[in-house]
């Protein structure tokens, strides 16, 4: 059994779960292996370091790379085991009592428990049955494959309390180590200006809106309170850097609100660190959240925050911080109202910046590794 990290994701697509894995391939004092069960979308590889060892198996789904790494596993046995989500700590659950030895297996868990409800059926009679009974099934498979591991890593406090919760059964150790969201000496300096239109004209007010495009992420209650907000301040501009299934959706809204000439949506964003530093204030409209990077990345560059009052977020360091102000979830008045607000307040950047600062990613890796040697 080699002393090896393989750190293993879904996939190497420009999300949360992935910037993580990269962040801690790049940090951990070990040899590491970066593995992804199917092929790179949109994200740059550039950012990850060279002496970290790549594997892709280039397939468009997980289940049709599982018996490629099963064989891996076999061939090189890995002591260390780190998986990045939920759908990779499932894959591991399940080929694991075949392995040939047994690895130290830690999952991370990235978000509330919430986000199953994204996996239960609902558009079809038929499956009002599966509406009933999936979560409580969902729940005992998961609480079956998740007893296989030896710790498991929640992102965020909500995270850990749901998954305490949630597991039914022979539960595993579970620690709360926040997710290393910033790059190893990051500096906001060395990020040039956004090159928008928008954001280079010194009369306007530009709120950002950034993530997938999908029904939990709320971009439909942040269009609803713009709309608000462009009433009363004529020189405000909503700008949403993200892709998803709702994008028609919201374009389509956006025209029906008729603020569609106030609004741009950029698409996806491999850099989106431009608009943290010249946006006004950065929105956050989600039901709920795994731990909301977005909010560390605005506040290392000193942007006003409003967010949801939702599951997720990192409470430690944005409740009780007058630069940050929250309102109700799916609440588009409220929200309207706290964003007006932030317009009137200080600049918060120096503050900001060094709260935002604890998610080094070299910080957090550290403390991943000190737990991982411990499983």
């Amino acid at each position: 059994m080699k002393s090896e990290i393989n750190i293993l994701v879904s996939s190497l697509g420009g999300g949360g779960a992935e910037k993580v894995a990269i962040n801690l391939a790049n940090n951990l004092d070990k040899r590491v292996s970066l593995i992804s069960l199917t092929g790179v979308k949109d994200y740059s590889l550039d950012l990850l370091n060279k002496n970290v060892k790549l594997i892709i198996y280039n397939q468009k789904k997980i289940r049709y790379s599982i018996l490629e790494y099963f064989n891996y596993l076999i061939k090189n046995k890995p002591k260390y085991i780190l998986s990045i989500g939920r759908d990779t700590n499932l894959v591991l659950g399940i080929i694991c009592p075949f392995l040939n030895y047994k690895p130290k297996l830690i999952f991370r868990e990235e978000s509330t428990i919430e986000r199953m409800k994204d996996y239960v059926p609902k558009e079809k009679i038929i499956y009002k049955l599966l509406n009933k009974f999936l979560p409580f099934v969902l729940r005992i498979i998961i609480s079956y494959l998740y007893s296989k591991s030896s710790l498991i890593i929640a992102n965020s406090r909500d995270t850990y309390l749901d998954i305490k919760h949630f597991l039914l059964f022979k539960k595993p150790s579970v620690k709360v180590i926040h997710n290393p969201v910033l790059p190893f000496k990051f500096n906001y300096e060395d990020t040039k200006n956004s090159t928008d239109i928008w954001m280079k004209d010194k009369s306007l007010k530009v709120i950002l809106g950034v993530g997938r495009l999908c029904q939990s992420k709320r971009f439909d209650v942040l269009l609803r309170a713009f709309r608000i907000v462009h009433e009363e301040k004529k020189n405000t501009r909503l700008i949403i850097c993200g892709q998803g299934i709702e994008e028609e959706n919201l374009k389509k809204l956006s025209n029906e609100l008729r603020i569609s000439n106030q609004v741009s949506f950029k698409g996806f964003c491999s850099n989106p660190y431009p608009y943290f530093k010249s946006a006004d204030i950065f929105c956050l409209s989600s039901d709920y959240e795994g731990f909301g990077n977005v909010l560390i990345e605005a506040m290392a560059f000193g942007t006003k925050v409003v967010t949801t009052n939702c599951k997720g977020v990192p409470r430690s360091v944005l409740e009780g911080n007058q630069y940050v102000d929250f309102a109700p979830k799916n609440d588009h008045k409220k929200l309207a109202e706290s964003i007006l607000k932030s317009f009137y307040l200080p600049s918060p950047s120096p503050f900001l910046r060094m709260e935002a600062k604890k998610y080094f990613s070299d910080i957090i890796a550290q403390n991943y590794l000190n737990e991982i040697l411990r499983a």
